[in-house]
């Protein structure tokens, strides 16, 4: 293909992209057809593989929240153009002329003056009513999200009620842990919740199975407002609907305390420490929940992950952390490998560094 580096207009520029998003699957066609087959039509688009086994799927999606994408084999998501780029090897003025050209678009040099201000006008008030549409559908979504958190709020706090404390637990033995501050599900409960999957209300949704460890967690005031559900072999579930950002469970003890992502690393870090400990849940909630209780902190119990995930949001806490020295452990690992003297040990020996802080 020439190479023509004409500015395009933006608003023959999103014409170009409507197009194409709708066009999807004949693009994905026109690109992937021969090295990758068509293999089946799914419920949102239509997939191409290289062989039987599925291996090396490519997915052009057609309808919902990504239509005009399409997924390549490595899990990589790409808008139209991208896509275009990507097959091409061309860069983005590149892949809108040769859009044009496909769907017989007239770009600006081809244009009248009148028919340029035209465009643009057009353009303007499409963005306009674009933007409103955005806006009409933030104000739903957040009107759906406060509705579910107020109804996961709801049942987290029958479910707290309802539930006997747990002694002990498949989950928490194989962790060497005692689940001291969590309880235990004898039966099933069920609640209406809200699935942000399918976009809809489940009037009896399972919320707890029996067995399950449930771990109450709580907002910056105090109230319940979700659980996390633990089964004996370890899969770990929140209330549908229900808020996670800026919640959290604390474990009772000597403060200033200790930040954690998980609740065994909890129990762990507490039990060799006897400081409060504070469960984040995972690592992307650590400076949300550190915002609310850093004056109750003195540093983080990160993991170790080989990603470095637990590594940078303890750091971007601004507050002291200390890691397991071995890659990919948590500190319910370390102590588990190392034993709880050296845990407690290592996790003692940061609080010694920090100013006003007992030991």
């Amino acid at each position: 293909m020439s190479k023509r580096r004409a500015f395009i207009p933006p608003e023959i520029a999103a014409e170009i992209k409507a197009r194409a998003a709708s066009d999807i699957a004949g693009l994905a066609d026109h690109f992937l057809l021969g090295e990758y087959p068509r293999r089946k039509a799914t419920r949102g688009g239509i997939e191409y593989a290289r062989d039987k086994a599925g291996r090396r799927t490519w997915t052009a999606t057609t309808t919902g929240r990504f239509a005009g994408w399409v997924k390549d084999w490595r899990g990589h998501n790409r808008d139209a153009i991208d896509f275009i780029r990507d097959r091409m090897g061309c860069d983005f003025t590149e892949a809108l002329h040769w859009l044009a050209d496909r769907y017989g678009v007239a770009l600006s040099d081809q244009m009248t003056a009148e028919e340029r201000a035209r465009r643009s006008e057009e353009y303007r008030a499409k963005e306009a009513a674009r933007q409103a549409e955005q806006e009409r559908q933030r104000e739903q979504q957040e009107r759906i999200d406060r509705a579910a958190h107020e109804a996961a709020e709801i049942v987290a706090c029958a479910i707290v009620a309802r539930l006997p404390a747990a002694t002990s637990h498949p989950y928490a033995e194989r962790k060497h842990v005692t689940p001291r501050t969590a309880l235990y599900a004898s039966e099933a409960i069920t609640g209406r919740l809200h699935s942000s999957d399918a976009q809809r209300w489940i009037d009896k949704a399972t919320a707890a199975k029996a067995g399950d460890l449930v771990i109450p967690m709580q907002d910056a005031s105090g109230r319940v407002i979700n659980v996390q559900t633990i089964t004996p072999d370890g899969t770990k579930r929140f209330l549908m609907g229900g808020q996670k950002q800026g919640a959290f469970h604390v474990i009772p003890g000597i403060e200033p305390g200790f930040l954690v992502e998980g609740y065994a690393t909890g129990l762990t870090v507490a039990e060799a420490t006897g400081r409060t400990v504070f469960v984040a849940f995972d690592a992307g909630n650590l400076g949300a929940v550190a915002e609310i209780v850093r004056p109750r902190l003195c540093a983080v119990a990160a993991d170790n992950d080989e990603s470095w995930t637990g590594e940078n949001k303890a750091r971007a806490t601004g507050l002291p952390f200390l890691m397991p020295p071995t890659v990919g452990h948590d500190w319910n690992d370390h102590a588990q490998a190392e034993g709880r003297a050296d845990t407690a040990a290592r996790l003692a020996e940061i609080t010694r560094t920090l100013p006003g802080v007992r030991t």
